[in-house]
């Protein structure tokens, strides 16, 4: 039986959507990293979801160890980069679509810059902000103009500055997203593009798998959006909504096979850790007997079909594992 609610007396720390401190308590979930537990609270008002304790930005480095990142660039097995440089590559030429001529473009946590760089192909002016220090000296010596900021403000961009600013998988991540979404703004010009794309805590993914839901990720994740907060976000900071989006392929068709694998019992993100590249390759590695090996990599074959199924169902409802939110900046203050 799931655990029942249980209510967290009123705090000091105001929700960041609605600013109402009363929240109750969901479950706890453990950092499959550090395996330290938190518990994920609720506001009672807009429902927004909030990781609790927040480790400071001096703790929570320790959750970021190198090999969250990747080796010089590369986080996966060669499929696993393809299948992501594709769908990076897809979302620049949505931009592109949709803005109709190159301009300058800001991409806040921009990974391995793979869309920067596709857009920089088309005849744009590329931007991007990255916390991993290995990544940004890589892009810069690729002649990409990426700054190592964790807060947005201390880029000290002019005003107007961008046509589009995109935060994909990034926002969740991020301390005071209504201070970041107003400076991102105050640097768009008028009838600018914003997108934004988080997982869907609200979606039946989540709601199903709980604490074995693969994109829990605390305590990196610091606020757990839905299809619901994360527009109401974006309009509380005066931009528009035209577009949402409910599925992602290397997100929802993976995540759920991994997080029915964690629900099956399987170690935690057992399939995403065994496609990793580790940037410690002397590491300890727990032994497997041949038989347990073989019997996950089955049911993990057995399992992609039905749960690619179920992932494209559900987003056709519009309660998948990932909501994708466009806006525009008004033309008028």
């Amino acid at each position: 039986m799931d655990n029942p609610i249980r209510p967290v007396e009123p705090t000091c720390t105001p929700c960041v959507l609605c600013g109402h401190v009363e929240k109750v308590m969901l479950f706890e979930a453990i950092d499959y990293i550090t395996h330290n537990s938190f518990r994920l609270i609720q506001c009672q008002i807009c429902k927004l979801v909030e990781t609790t304790p927040k480790p400071t930005p001096a703790e929570m480095a320790r959750y970021y160890p190198d090999e969250y990142f990747g080796l010089s660039g590369r986080r996966f097995l060669r499929p696993g980069e393809w299948v992501i440089r594709l769908a990076r590559v897809w979302r620049a030429e949505a931009i592109h679509r949709l803005s109709h001529a190159p301009g300058r473009i800001l991409d806040i946590g921009c990974g391995r810059a793979w869309m920067l760089a596709k857009l920089k192909q088309l005849g744009w002016e590329c931007y991007g902000t990255e916390w991993s220090e290995t990544l940004v000296n890589l892009h810069r010596q690729n002649g990409l103009q990426v700054f190592r900021e964790i807060d947005l403000r201390d880029c000290h961009f002019a005003d107007q500055y961008f046509d589009v600013v995109t935060l994909w998988h990034v926002f969740e991540h991020i301390y005071n997203p209504s201070e970041i979404l107003a400076e991102i703004r105050r640097v768009i010009k008028p009838g600018g593009l914003i997108v934004l794309a988080t997982p869907d805590f609200g979606g039946l993914s989540a709601r199903l798998a709980r604490q074995s839901w693969f994109a829990l990720d605390v305590p990196r994740h610091l606020y757990h959006y839905s299809h619901k907060t994360l527009p109401d976000m974006l309009e509380a900071a005066g931009f528009k909504v035209f577009r949402r989006r409910h599925l992602s392929i290397e997100q929802d068709l993976f995540g759920m096979t991994q997080s029915t694998l964690n629900a099956m019992g399987y170690s935690h993100n057992k399939l995403y850790k065994s496609i990793r590249i580790t940037t410690q390759p002397g590491q300890p590695v727990q032994r497997e007997t041949f038989f347990n090996q073989a019997l996950f990599w089955f049911c993990t074959l057995v399992l992609l079909i039905p749960c690619a199924l179920a992932a494209l169902i559900f987003s056709l409802f519009k309660t998948g594992g990932t909501i994708e939110v466009w806006g525009t900046k008004p033309d008028c203050k």
